[in-house]
């Protein structure tokens, strides 16, 4: 333990410690040939030049050490991320030094997961005022869904001349939930979810926002007195008929998401992430556009969401598809398939094993 320490001690001193770069050594090279020169053939003006860059060379040093000290960084937010789609990740760097300023500095995350990510995460501050924070922005784009884990943010500086790079890590362990990729759907899934899903009808006690017509039927106790119609139930019928009102909404549909694997090779870890990439997106659109989605993942543990265009409900459904694995397909006889809940209503079935390769066309889904 104490051995781990001190190695951890010493990376970190090490870091600190200003490195020069490949500028910082061609002019370390020419003040050592400078000032051999001088000697040898004895010229005090080799000499003096020589001196002169010692003397910016030792002050660079200095200035690289003093500039990130006291430095302190914080991670701000990170919002809701997206496999494929750039993210902003806000940090907040902090100078609480009385007199120095810090200047040229440039701030990298260190990540891990996700397969990695597209856009280097790093971002540049000119200058930092004295006792005062400052804000800035990184933009982050991970590969696939799945767990992100932000584990330390560096800080480098090549102040002020560039013939030093100083770095110094902070420890920021943070996770964080790169959901699914979204796709475009085609305009045809809504097409056929408005003609498959049945059309529902309202009482009038339950009829705000619902303006479209749809008849006449018996009063029913719990039903507002307010919508009999007085002047159909003074016709002789014998009973009281109350109005009825057809839904402007798009219905209720049910999404069932398969897991199973027969194989689990690359090409078929590709068919699940597009399989859950595509769910997703069915999802968002549905909802989106008026539909109460039954979402079901048929896994070990059967999972049941009722979605409606709700943000927080799509957050959950996203996070659980960003952390769901396949199951590998029993090939015994008397593996049997986990039931499906009666919903009710008709399933779009999206099945790994059964995706045709390529972007998502209209032949991808199987209405039941």
């Amino acid at each position: 333990m104490i051995s781990t320490i001190s190695l951890r001690s010493m990376i970190e001193y090490s870091e600190r410690i200003p490195h020069p770069t490949t500028t910082g050594w061609i002019v370390c090279g020419c003040m050592t040939v400078m000032i051999v020169t001088g000697l040898v053939a004895n010229n005090n003006m080799l000499l003096l030049c020589g001196c002169l860059v010692v003397g910016v060379w030792a002050t660079s040093w200095l200035l690289a050490a003093v500039n990130l000290s006291g430095l302190d960084v914080r991670r701000l937010s990170l919002g809701n991320i997206f496999a494929g789609s750039t993210s902003i990740s806000r940090l907040q760097l902090h100078n609480p030094r009385r007199m120095i300023p810090a200047r040229l500095l440039r701030i990298e995350d260190t990540i891990e997961g996700c397969g990695g990510f597209v856009e280097s995460p790093a971002s540049f501050v000119a200058f930092v005022a004295p006792r005062s924070c400052m804000q800035t922005r990184q933009s982050l784009r991970f590969i696939r869904r799945g767990e992100a884990r932000f584990s330390a943010i560096r800080i480098q500086s090549t102040y002020p001349l560039g013939l030093f790079r100083v770095s110094k890590s902070l420890a920021s362990s943070t996770t964080a939930v790169v959901f699914p990729r979204l796709h475009p759907m085609p305009n045809r899934l809504l097409d056929v979810a408005q003609c498959v899903s049945p059309t529902e009808t309202w009482s009038p006690s339950s009829a705000a926002g619902y303006e479209e017509f749809a008849g006449l039927r018996e009063f029913r106790p719990g039903d507002n007195p307010k919508w009999i119609h007085w002047k159909s139930s003074a016709r002789g019928t014998g009973c009281l008929l109350v109005k009825e009102y057809e839904s402007t909404g798009s219905g209720r549909v049910a999404i069932v998401l398969e897991t199973r694997l027969t194989v689990t090779d690359a090409r078929s870890r590709i068919q699940f992430e597009r399989a859950i990439s595509l769910a997703a997106s069915s999802a968002r659109m549905l909802t989106s556009n008026g539909f109460t989605v039954d979402f079901q993942i048929r896994a070990e543990v059967q999972t049941d969401l009722t979605l409606s265009h709700d943000t927080i409900l799509l957050n959950r459904l996203y996070r659980l598809l960003a952390l769901l694995q396949p199951i590998p397909e029993r090939q015994s006889p008397t593996d049997i398939d986990p039931p499906i809940s009666p919903i009710g209503h008709p399933r779009l079935m999206i099945d790994p094993r059964r995706l045709s390769p390529g972007l998502p066309r209209e032949g991808w889904w199987q209405w039941v």
